[in-house]
């Protein structure tokens, strides 16, 4: 089976594309629905996007494949709204992957499309189909208590499922063609093509479609003739009768299903105020949004351009009145770039319901592969998030969740000796907190092991005895189970063991500008809470200078920001400390923290002292300590946008990315929590 899409249908098929994947989003919840609170009105939900996507690919000849699927799962639907097959967890089976071998087919037509001008093919295996065709005839054979019926066609029998004639009929053409090429007589097949002929006509006519009765009888008027080429024309015929059968299928569809909405309830009062609310919205590709924040951030240059006029005619050139006028415009340039900015950010932001109505299909899936009992709870699903961050921290949130049902939630008999309810609980609760959004996963499960992770990252060689000595905290050594080949798994499976799971969520939370963190009792419960930026676009920091060079670190990253009197410094072992509002921390130049000098720590210091023996800092809280950043000047609060890295700098982890300022001067953005780590950790946090 093969999908072709021609040249001039690429623009066609971008929209299709889009149409497709919009549609069967959120398609698996809506599944999985039907086998919690099974009611029509569920079948319904799914039935309504796949017969629209059905319909789009219909307008591509070449996305054949498409619709026979679409048509496929649609039979599915149509035999649970009449009964004709027992609802349950083997029908959700089936559906959920049927629909998965559909978006598995999507995805591939994506991958071709995207770079191509030209047209392209793609190979569809027939045991695609083949296999979702046994499935789907296991759970009619569960449902009847016998196989279902397959060569009665040939003996002249009519079935009452419309939808399954057709499809069958369709295939046993194709067979008496495979036995014509292989050998069989003529006459032989001949009788039966005779027989199906009936069949086809008979089924087309229940519903007033003359095309097969038209398809079928020119065969007829073809075979009859003689010296004819007889596997030529039944060829030809079987091409022709797909089309043929698909609109007649499609008309059937169309009756059954106008028909049932109007018996269920399914056209709703409200129908036309949800067909105007449709109206109000547009789509747009997040490039477009990507490029609109872009500018804002060229808004906010200019913004912090002005400021700096403003300065130079009022304080240097003594020109009041100008300078008051520029303070003026530069007021109405904040406005506007805010008010941009905000808008920009606001078409961005998802609710995190978008990615975790798709993480009950993750529970359910690996609770049967693992025989546990497991419910899937979800909290906050109103909180908001950028749609880029929420791809991004898509899979580490799956990692975590596999590992609470996997290593965390005991099987049914150990949590009967434990005294736990038999069902085990995973919990997902999200929440907005100023320009933060917080995510706890959590199970009420076996806990982590205090003393198993310490042995297995003694066994593993991960660290040594000396390091177990530095770890002044539990969080610590729990936090051993983020290193690079931890696994406390017995053996390797298809689900856990290799050890690279929880290096992975580590690092995407920090490439995301967040924090995780561990919170555990054993035999109770386990929970990681993640602290990530709603955005990771558009930011306000302190921009700063050090060794001559301009830097910004984020404002969420700061405590405090002060001043500390020189001589109130202590040095010991190469470190220096401070106290500061009765906290100590460890005082720091940036410049030394970023190889700019030579200079022992004293020297560096003291060479950023002003005239009144008083140095800047940037007081930075991690784990429970402080520090201290000893910078030149500071040069204010700004607002920036960031962006990625330059080719040659994406390695350096001590930078979250790049800025321009008004005069186009590239600005590094400090990752203070990385400059920490390697200045101070040199035991495992390293």
């Amino acid at each position: 089976m093969e999908i072709v899409v021609k040249k001039e249908e690429l623009e066609l098929a971008t929209d299709f594309l889009l149409e497709a994947f919009d549609n069967l989003d959120g398609i698996e919840d809506k599944i999985l629905k039907m086998e919690e609170h099974f009611d029509t009105e569920h079948v319904n939900e799914v039935f309504r996007p796949l017969h629209t996507l059905k319909g789009l690919s219909g307008f591509i000849e070449g996305l054949h494949p498409v619709t026979e699927l679409c048509q496929m799962i649609e039979g599915i639907l149509d035999d649970l709204r009449k009964e004709k097959i027992k609802k349950g967890a083997e029908v959700v089976d089936v559906l959920l992957f049927a629909t998965d071998e559909l978006k598995k087919i999507l995805n591939k037509i994506n991958e071709k499309r995207v770079g191509t001008s030209e047209g392209f093919s793609i190979d569809i295996d027939d045991e695609i189909f083949n296999g979702i065709k046994f499935k789907i005839s296991g759970i009619k054979s569960d449902s009847s208590g016998k196989m279902p019926i397959k060569n009665n066609y040939l003996n002249g029998e009519i079935d009452k499922n419309f939808f399954d004639n057709l499809v069958k009929i369709q295939a046993l053409f194709e067979k008496c063609l495979l036995r014509l090429e292989k050998g069989f007589l003529k006459k032989f097949v001949f009788e039966r093509v005779e027989t199906l002929i009936g069949l086809l006509i008979k089924n087309a006519s229940s519903i007033k479609y003359e095309g097969c009765k038209i398809c079928g009888e020119d065969l007829r008027w073809a075979v009859k003739k003689e010296n004819a080429d007889f596997i030529q024309v039944l060829r030809a015929f079987i091409d022709r009768c797909r089309g043929n059968i698909s609109m007649c299928i499609e008309k059937g569809r169309m009756i059954c299903f106008e028909n049932n909405f109007q018996n269920t309830g399914g056209i709703t009062k409200n129908s036309e105020t949800v067909h105007d609310e449709k109206l109000q919205y547009i789509k747009i590709r997040s490039e477009k949004i990507d490029t609109i924040i872009g500018l804002s951030g060229e808004l906010i240059a200019l913004k912090n351009a002005f400021n700096q006029i403003y300065k130079e005619l009022n304080d240097e050139y003594k020109l009041s009145k100008t300078a008051k006028k520029v303070k003026n415009l530069c007021n109405q340039v904040y406005r506007l770039s805010e008010e941009i900015q905000n808008e920009a950010m606001e078409a961005r932001l998802v609710p995190v319901d978008s990615i975790f109505n798709k993480y009950h299909r993750v529970v359910r899936d690996l609770s049967k592969k693992l025989d546990k009992d497991v419910e899937l709870i979800i909290e906050g699903k109103d909180a908001v998030i950028d749609k880029n961050l929420a791809e991004k921290i898509n899979e580490p949130i799956i990692h975590l969740i596999r590992n609470a049902v996997d290593h965390g939630i005991e099987n049914q008999q150990e949590r009967i000796i434990k005294g736990k309810p038999v069902r085990g609980t995973v919990k997902i609760a999200a929440s907005n907190k100023g320009r933060y959004i917080n995510i706890d996963i959590f199970d009420d499960g076996k806990g982590l092991d205090r003393e198993k992770i310490l042995k297995k990252a003694l066994e593993k060689k991960l660290i040594n005895e000396s390091d177990i000595k530095k770890m002044e905290r539990d969080e610590d050594i729990y936090n051993l189970i983020f290193l690079p080949g931890f696994s406390t798994a017995a053996s390797v499976t298809e689900i856990s063991g290799r050890g690279v799971g929880m290096e992975i969520v580590r690092k995407t939370v920090d490439e995301a500008k967040g924090s995780i963190k561990i919170t555990t009792q054993k035999n109770s419960f386990t929970c990681f809470s993640l602290q990530l930026p709603i955005t990771m676009t558009m930011a306000s920091g302190i921009l700063f200078r050090t060794s001559g060079q301009k830097y910004l670190i984020p404002v969420e990253y700061i405590e405090e920001i002060t001043k500390i009197e020189s001589k109130k410094i202590y040095y010991y072992a190469d470190k220096a400390y401070a106290e500061v509002r009765g906290k100590i921390s460890t005082v720091v130049p940036v410049s030394l923290m970023l190889g700019e000098t030579n200079k022992d720590i004293e020297d560096e210091i003291c060479s950023n002292k002003d005239e009144f023996d008083t140095i800047f800092v940037l007081i930075i809280k991690l784990d429970g300590k402080y520090f201290a950043f000893v910078v030149e000047k500071f040069l204010g609060e700004q607002e920036f946008v960031l962006k990625s890295l330059p080719k040659n700098m994406k390695e350096n982890p001590r930078l979250l990315g790049v800025t321009v300022d008004a005069e186009g001067n590239v600005i590094p953005v400090l990752n203070p929590v990385e400059l920490i780590k390697r200045q101070f950790w040199k035991t495992v946090q390293k």
